[in-house]
């Protein structure tokens, strides 16, 4: 399953509630740890922890769309340090 056929309608409504679920809790988890976190907070990172998190799941979503369509692991890491280094890290 991916979150481009549950967007598009084609998955049971029970599918994608599952989906969207998962993807609330990884950007709650992103956004808790750079609130929490002692790194994270000493690095500043807790000011925008909302955007940061949102950042961050946004990356991992599209990353992993990107390697469903063929994207090589080199070129998808780059842009993950790219994104790292776009918060500061």
């Amino acid at each position: 399953m991916c979150q481009s056929e549950a967007a598009s309608g084609d998955l049971p409504s029970e599918a994608t509630e599952m989906l969207n679920n998962a993807s609330k809790k990884v950007q709650r988890l992103l956004t808790d740890l750079f609130n929490d976190d002692p790194e994270s907070k000493a690095l500043g990172l807790n000011s925008d922890a909302d955007i940061n998190g949102l950042y961050l799941a946004t990356t991992l979503r599209g990353t992993a769309s990107m390697a469903r369509s063929g994207v090589p692991l080199e070129k998808l890491e780059g842009v993950i340090d790219r994104s790292l280094k776009g918060i500061g890290l």
